[in-house]
């Protein structure tokens, strides 16, 4: 029994010695499509400026995601939409110079005058370490804006954000 617990206390203290606050600034450039049943087009964002702030252990790590840019879509004439997402991110560095990410958009928003998009959705990532103290990211983003508020009036739409993020983050533990 009591080699049972000086193990317990063993990986207790060495555990906590190990957690820290986790804070991932990042600058990106996201593009891809906006469908909206058979309409299809194309759009960028940039700057994507974002924040991940969790707890992180052992290479694990979790979180908060937000994120924010302007999006710009290649209509006749252009629109822009202010976007901004917030979800919850876990993560994982690997020692071998590779991290992976999943986010669960809760609410992601894009706003252009006189109407507000709301939805949910998913992020999906890659980044290699290589560098000192720097990451280079790749994320794959699925959001399906379900709502619009439209000059006071909600409405239902069917309109998905199909992108992908290429971006530069300073993934920190303190």
């Amino acid at each position: 029994m009591k080699i049972l617990a000086t193990i317990a206390a063993t990986l207790l203290m060495s555990s906590s010695a190990f957690a820290a606050l986790y804070v991932e600034p990042y600058l990106g450039y996201e593009s891809g499509k906006l469908e909206a049943g058979t309409t299809s087009n194309d759009f960028t964002a940039s700057p994507i400026l974002g924040l991940k702030l969790g707890y992180g252990m052992l290479g694990f790590a979790g979180g908060v995601d937000y994120s924010m840019g302007t999006l710009k879509v290649d209509t006749t004439p252009s629109s822009e939409s202010d976007i901004k997402d917030l979800g919850l991110f876990v993560g994982f560095t690997f020692p071998i110079m590779l991290k992976v990410s999943a986010t669960y958009i809760l609410d992601a928003k894009g706003e252009s005058t006189g109407s507000t998009s709301k939805g949910s959705g998913t992020k999906l990532g890659v980044g290699w370490t290589g560098l000192p103290f720097v990451a280079i990211n790749f994320d794959m983003i699925n959001i399906n804006y379900d709502e619009a508020d439209v000059l006071g009036n909600t409405i239902a739409i069917d309109t998905d954000r199909k992108s992908y993020l290429l971006s530069v983050s300073l993934p920190l533990s303190f």
